[in-house]
Order: structure tokens, then C-alpha cells, then sequence
């Protein structure tokens, strides 16, 4: 690479940081609106628009994970390359940076819920098969002949 092309990039580099961690934050922002909306299809026990609404947080994600190798090399030894940008700047990357731990904080704690919403409802439908299954058996040892006939009663009843 030569010198001209370094200084450049190295020029640019706050600007590009700045543009793509708004491009995250936009992408997680969209995620925290899905991880808000996901937990009042599990409430309601929505299965068909959970899935579809499933489909589009994996898309925002790998969005989001392909951003991420990027980032990290932009962010590599952040707070000294802070150190040479005006201040304006600066104060944009720490306030991009800090919202988006933010929003990835919060998408966090509702899939947390949603997983505890989630491991309910499976130990509430597991009961209930637990319990059908238990009288479906009873039922079968009545109706399957499985109480012996009588020995006292005769043969017309």
C-alpha cells in the first residue's frame, strides 16, 4: 500500500466508522423493535407470524454478524485512534458505540423472556399431554376387556 493511500484511509477512517456503526445501530434498533413485538406473539400463542417474524430477525442478523468483522478491524486499538479526531466525532463514534450495547443489552433481556415464556408454555403443554395420556391408559384398561368378568354373576347378567 503506499503512503498517499494510508493517509486517506486513515483520514476517512472516523467517517467510515461513523457510517457503519450508524448502519448497525439502524440494523439493531430493527432487531429490538422485532424482539419487542416477538414476545406478544408468544404471549398470544401465534405460531405462523412468530416463525415468519423469525425469519426476518436471522435476516437483520446476519446482516449485522457481516457488518461485525469490519467493525472490529475499524475499532482495533479504538481509544488511541480516538485520540487524533476532533471532538465532534469522537463524541458521535462513544454515542454510536454506547447505543448499540444499549439496544444489543435490550434485545438480550427480551429473548431472555421469551425463552422463559417459551419453557413455560412446553412444561404447560408437556403436563397436559402427561394427563391425557394417563386417562387415554385408564380408559384402555376399561375398554380393552381388562377387568376380569365376575366370577359371581351369572351368565344372563
Amino acid at each position: 500500500m503506499m503512503p498517499t493511500e494510508e493517509t486517506t484511509q486513515s483520514a476517512n477512517w472516523p467517517d467510515e466508522l461513523i457510517d457503519l456503526l450508524e448502519r448497525q445501530e439502524s440494523v439493531l434498533s430493527k432487531l429490538h423493535e422485532l424482539a419487542k413485538y416477538q414476545g406478544s406473539l408468544i404471549e398470544k400463542g401465534r405460531t405462523e407470524p412468530l416463525l415468519g417474524l423469525l425469519t426476518q430477525r436471522q435476516t437483520l442478523i446476519d446482516e449485522y454478524t457481516a457488518m461485525h468483522g469490519e467493525t472490529t478491524s475499524k475499532t482495533e486499538d479504538l481509544e488511541r485512534r480516538l485520540q487524533g479526531i476532533e471532538s465532534s466525532k469522537k463524541e458521535r463514534i462513544q454515542t454510536l458505540i454506547d447505543e448499540i450495547r444499549h439496544c444489543l443489552s435490550e434485545i438480550m433481556k427480551h429473548d431472555q423472556e421469551d425463552q422463559e415464556s417459551l419453557g413455560k408454555a412446553r412444561d404447560k403443554i408437556r403436563d397436559e399431554l402427561a394427563l391425557q395420556g394417563a386417562a387415554t391408559q385408564a380408559r384402555n384398561a376399561y375398554t380393552k376387556g381388562g377387568a376380569p368378568a365376575s366370577r359371581f354373576a351369572d351368565r344372563q347378567g
